[in-house]
């Protein structure tokens, strides 16, 4: 579960513009079905603010603690084979016409399958961007990036 929490001070504005954020990532994912793209299962709008159910799956790891822990033991073929994951996992997003636009380490889950290969799983969509087939324009990304951003850099 990923709760969007602004201060306890913050202004009914704020707590609005997380809870409209929390609601958009939600939707951009709807009706999107890609075993690389971790979807929410659930919006909540409870009392401590938005949140966002996910499937929770115990192997996976983050990019950047995977490679800390691993990183050494990956030869170039092994790591030529974790980027090619990564490519066509945003490849169908891109296919599905959703981008990201805030990819990093943080946001690329890992799992090693047997000895030779590796699942990615893309998440963290919340400024992201979707064409919607048949629709005039695009959704948009959230007016306040900004504010996203600086609560995505605490969080790490």
């Amino acid at each position: 579960m990923r709760l969007y929490t602004s201060r306890q001070t913050g202004s009914a504005a704020q707590r609005g513009i997380l809870a409209d954020a929390a609601r958009r990532e939600f939707q951009l994912l709807e009706g999107l079905r890609h075993p690389g793209i971790l979807r929410a299962s659930d919006f909540i709008d409870s009392e401590h603010g938005p949140a966002l159910v996910f499937e929770y799956e115990e192997d996976l790891r983050r990019l950047d603690h995977f490679i800390r822990s691993q990183g050494e033991h990956l030869d170039l073929w092994l790591r030529l084979k974790l980027i090619r994951a990564i490519a066509e996992t945003l490849d169908a997003a891109h296919c599905n016409r959703l981008f990201h636009r805030g990819l990093s380490p943080q946001t690329i889950l890992v799992r090693t399958v047997g000895a030779n290969a590796f699942d990615v799983v893309l998440f963290d969509w919340q400024i992201a961007t979707r064409h919607l087939r048949g629709a005039e324009g695009e959704t948009t990304g959230p007016l306040h990036i900004g504010m996203l951003s600086d609560r995505m850099a605490q969080e790490m």
